[in-house]
């Protein structure tokens, strides 16, 4: 990943075990300063958090990782139930 410059717009993902718990819903971030391998970003709703620089992407992960024709779960055949592990 290229260097990203501060005022830019980049989207927050979760690519490191230690994301923050905003990188799940990937909002787009506006980078306020980076430092190699920390990045300082604002959300969208103007709260300013520092998290790996990994965490960036110039584009969201669902949009690259899966074609938009698949079905994430198939519905179950009349007559069966779904059972809960746990």
């Amino acid at each position: 990943m290229r260097d990203p410059r501060p005022g830019e717009e980049m989207y927050l993902v979760p690519n490191r075990p230690a994301a923050p718990s905003a990188a799940y819903a990937q909002p787009k971030v506006t980078i306020v300063h980076y430092m190699g391998a920390r990045a300082v970003v604002r959300l969208p709703d103007g709260r300013e958090i520092e998290t790996d620089s990994r965490n960036l992407a110039d584009e969201r992960h669902g949009d690259r990782d899966r074609p938009k024709n698949i079905k994430i779960r198939p519905k179950l055949p009349d007559g069966c139930e779904e059972i809960a592990l746990w």
